[in-house]
């Protein structure tokens, strides 16, 4: 294939937004979508952090 691969992340949460990173950082002939429901990232409590207050 010739050009420029073009990569779609599906889902804006902890495990979208850590893989169009590394892909960004290691994919150098790469366009990267990340596509997500929501405007505006939302940064979730994680369990433990909830279990400790």
């Amino acid at each position: 294939m010739t050009g420029q691969h073009r990569i779609v992340v599906l889902g804006a949460g902890y495990a979208g937004l850590a893989a169009a990173r590394r892909l960004a950082s290691t994919a150098q002939d790469a366009r990267i979508t990340v596509v997500d429901g929501r405007a505006g990232y939302v940064e979730r409590v994680r369990l433990h952090q909830q279990a400790v207050g």
